[in-house]
């Protein structure tokens, strides 16, 4: 089988070379189990490899037909996951192409829809995948294959759904070693899977579920293994909590200071704010965990009951302000264009993110990614806004475009309007990062920068990536240049009514 994480070249847009690329952390694990289990693999990078088709043909060429062909979807990289299963479905005929990842768990019928492909796995597929391999290998039914869709005379059949979800202590090590690009970013970890909570604009590949954990041990064994093979200085952490359990994250903070990985490594990590306390922050700072992502996404309590976060405005600015008095570096989100959002709540975004004196911020634009209430919101509202294949469901679209190719919104609520949205994310930006101590603390700190960058691991990486560091900011010159003269007018305009 070949594994293929489809994500474009370009996914990142001219942020491009210095946003950091990690290992799909659930193809990767797939791969794990099939090596543990001796099943022929192999896998192929689209954002890394440079010639596609030439290295599959290789691959097939060590493997026996018929060939399958696992894509792992995202929404961001819908588009070119099929243009490249269609070219593979003409360049071998009897070929298989089975897709998941979130996009196809979301979608699988309008995914079915598709010629090119033929099975879509909904869901975590670490108990599916073998057995769907040998299934299809052998030609036999699938029938009896949980938690997929597939295509059966004609029609499209969509399997029950599985009632199983892997245990993390399950799962085989982490494959590093299946990752030897020099464009992987090393250091970061997924160290727990699901959650409970029904946020409008969050898509779930396993719906809302229990938080799961890696046991401490094998967490402890990875970050060990990271720091002699691979030097790292930090760990990021992905989780989207990683305060879920306080009992478990306290054992894991004894563990690294037990094995003394407090003195070598800088942790960072995402929270939801009501899970942070005194005594909890405290503890963790101490073990090394210097970096703290949260999301606050709106500066309207109103706005933040219609998000169904299931936690207050006031408590994010309580998290917030504990974790700067504990000396964290504090980086928040912001999402613009929510349903029931005006100028005015953007502006106190601002103002929120000056007054909590934040170290990073990102002011996203809103994304009604399939598979979440907003996108179901946007429906109805008859206000959704789908180019091609979902090309323009980027979240960071405002700031990584390029500016002589915008890329329209695909969600604009009532009472806004696209110029509106756009100019106040990247004024937002422009007024936050337009400062020389902020700038040289993203260069020079990037360990507390939860790695939104990448500038290399060493000098003559950067140097390397001087050029396109230089391009970067000549674009993004342009881009604040342009809103800094239209802005006014827009503001001017947007505040009168």
């Amino acid at each position: 089988m070949i594994f293929i994480n489809a994500s474009a070249k370009d996914s990142f847009k001219i942020f491009g070379k210095v946003a950091p690329i990690y290992p799909p952390f659930g193809t990767a694990y797939i791969m794990a189990i099939f090596e543990t289990m001796k099943i022929p693999f192999a896998f192929v990078d689209a954002i890394l490899e440079k010639d596609i088709p030439a290295r599959i043909s290789r691959e097939c060429a060590t493997l026996r037909p018929p060939y399958i062909f696992g894509f792992n979807v995202l929404t961001i990289s819908y588009k070119s996951a099929l243009d490249l299963a269609a070219h593979l479905k003409s360049m071998y005929s009897d070929s298989i192409v089975v897709f998941g990842g979130v996009h196809p768990t979301a979608l699988p019928e309008e995914v079915l829809g598709n010629s090119q492909v033929d099975v879509v796995v909904r869901g975590e597929a670490e108990l599916i995948m073998p057995r769907l391999y040998h299934a299809l290998k052998n030609g036999e039914s699938l029938h009896e294959i949980d938690a997929i869709s597939y295509k059966h005379s004609g029609k499209i059949v969509h399997n029950r759904n599985s009632e199983k979800l892997i245990e993390l202590s399950d799962l085989p090590p982490f494959p590093h070693h299946l990752f030897t690009h020099p464009r992987y970013a090393r250091g970061y970890m997924m160290t727990s899977r699901g959650c409970p909570y029904r946020c409008i604009f969050c898509s779930k590949i396993s719906g809302n579920t229990a938080q799961r954990f890696l046991p401490v041990d094998k967490v402890i064994e990875e970050m060990e293994y990271m720091l002699k093979e691979h030097k790292v200085k930090q760990v990021v952490f992905l989780d989207d909590d990683m305060l879920g359990n306080p009992q478990r994250m306290l054992t894991l903070c004894d563990a690294i200071r037990n094995a003394g990985l407090h003195k070598k490594l800088v942790f960072n990590f995402e929270a939801r704010a009501d899970r942070c306390n005194r005594e909890l922050l405290s503890t963790i700072y101490e073990a090394g965990f210097k970096g703290i992502f949260l999301g606050m996404e709106t500066a309207s309590e109103s706005i933040m009951k219609t998000l169904k976060k299931g936690e207050s405005l006031q408590t994010t600015i309580e998290a917030a302000h504990l974790a700067k008095e504990l000396g964290f570096h504090v980086s928040c989100n912001f999402i613009f264009g929510l349903p029931g959002e005006t100028h005015h709540d953007r502006k106190k975004a601002f103002a929120l993110a000056r007054e909590l004196k934040l170290d990073l911020v990102k002011y996203n634009n809103a994304t009604p990614f399939p598979g979440t209430e907003l996108f179901e919101m946007a429906k109805r509202e008859n206000r959704l806004n789908i180019v091609g294949q979902y090309e323009n469901f980027i979240a960071t679209a405002t700031l990584t475009e390029n500016p002589f190719r915008k890329i329209p919104l695909p969600y604009i609520p009532a009472g806004n309007t696209e110029k509106q949205i756009r100019y106040d994310v990247l004024f937002g930006s422009f007024l936050f990062y337009f400062s020389f101590r902020k700038l040289k603390r993203v260069f020079t700190q990037p360990e507390l920068s939860n790695s939104w960058f990448d500038f290399g691991h060493n000098v003559n990486d950067f140097f390397r990536k001087l050029g396109p560091v230089l391009m970067l900011l000549m674009l993004l010159t342009i881009k604040f240049g342009e809103m800094l003269l239209v802005y006014p007018f827009i503001r001017k305009k947007t505040e009168k009514a």
